[in-house]
């Protein structure tokens, strides 16, 4: 009974000051739609850099080549430490590393954004009657499934390229726009890479898909 006359006194009341009634409707409205937009705005921005950490590999490790240095005196003896297929090869085996789901090995290219340790292949790229800058990964079939990425057109590199040594190339995202104006006009297509007097033409077998960012990723071959 008490719950019934304070429901009836609340409709009446609301219906003597409507005005107020509607000011204070609207306020709440406001301030829950708020609330609610900030919600979805901060799950849509977690969830953006969620999936960047992911397409960069949260859990992946770079193994780089390494210097040591001896000596006494203040004189060091520096010699570089090299790394080479087998060593990838010696982490494939599951017996002795069952952690490790997938092992590539990669040179040139740039591990990541801020990693300079690595040498550097920069080339100017000829296709298509045009030509851009672009920088050489030369790498394994694994390499997109370990580093996340995804194909625009076309395919990635085979296991079959690598046996009889072809020489198809799959270009970033940018390499493409800037020399065929889209991925699908790219597939198939012969592009010329020079090494000072030398030069070497390679068949377009795939594009990548855009990575954006402040990296190297989609100016790569």
């Amino acid at each position: 009974m008490i719950f019934l006359d304070t429901l009836g006194m609340a409709f009446f009341e609301f219906s003597a000051n409507k005005l107020r009634t509607g000011l204070t409707m609207l306020g709440i409205v406001i301030g829950v739609g708020a609330v609610i937009a900030l919600m979805a705005a901060g799950q849509g921005a977690q969830k953006g850099v969620t999936d960047r950490v992911r397409g960069l590999g949260s859990n992946l490790i770079f193994i780089q080549p390494a210097t040591t240095g001896s000596g006494g005196g203040g004189v060091q003896n520096l010699r570089s430490l090299t790394l080479t297929t087998d060593d990838a090869d010696a982490l494939r085996d599951t017996a002795r590393y069952p952690e490790i789901q997938a092992v590539v090995s990669q040179f040139g290219g740039a591990s990541t954004p801020a990693d300079t340790s690595q040498t550097t292949l920069q080339t100017q790229l000829i296709g298509n009657g045009r030509n851009t800058t672009a920088i050489i990964t030369a790498t394994e079939p694994n390499f997109a499934v370990v580093r996340g990425y995804r194909i625009a057109a076309g395919q990635f590199l085979t296991q079959d390229d690598l046996d009889r040594k072809s020489t198809n190339v799959v270009l970033g995202a940018k390499v493409a726009q800037a020399l065929f104006d889209s991925p699908q006009n790219a597939l198939g297509k012969e592009v010329r890479i020079s090494f000072g007097p030398f030069s070497l033409n390679l068949t377009v077998a795939g594009v990548m898909a855009a990575r954006g960012g402040s990296g190297s990723d989609d100016t790569q071959i």
